[in-house]
């Protein structure tokens, strides 16, 4: 009874050390080069989650999105940009996070740019009344 249960709890931990480093190892394709799904301007985006949450989030969850505005805040770090985009009526904003590589200039607020990055999906706060909706792997595609 001992050995199968010390038999079972090898496989169990071969199991998830599999799972681990399939996870820690995964690869993905270059955002730029991964073309759009969608291609949306950042307030009109915006207000679809604001008309129909659930729809939006189901439209646009895991999607590669390209998103055109101009930003309300640039947040330029040592080895990422936060980019948001804002909706101050709604309270509801988008924020990339992109890798700085520190080749291409970050994004001025409120110059247009157009973002690319796969959307994680949306968190509705009804005691902030705000939504959030975040992007991952997040590249500048044009910044005027």
């Amino acid at each position: 009874m001992v050995k199968k249960i010390l038999v079972l709890a090898i496989i169990v931990a071969a199991m998830g050390a599999g799972v681990f480093y399939y996870l820690t190892n995964e690869k993905f394709e270059d955002s730029k080069t991964v073309e759009a799904d969608f291609s949306v301007d950042a307030k009109t985006f915006m207000q679809e989650y604001q008309t129909d949450f659930t729809k939006a989030n189901e439209k646009y969850s895991d999607k590669m999105l390209a998103v055109k505005g101009e930003p309300s805040s640039v947040e330029v770090m040592d080895s990422l940009i936060n980019v948001q985009f804002a909706d101050s009526i709604s309270n509801t904003y988008c924020v990339f996070s992109i890798a700085n590589d520190k080749t291409n200039p970050p994004p001025q607020k409120g110059q247009a740019v157009t973002l690319k990055g796969n959307c994680s999906g949306a968190i509705k706060s009804e005691i902030l009344g705000s939504t959030a909706i975040t992007f991952k792997r997040a590249v500048i595609l044009e910044n005027k």
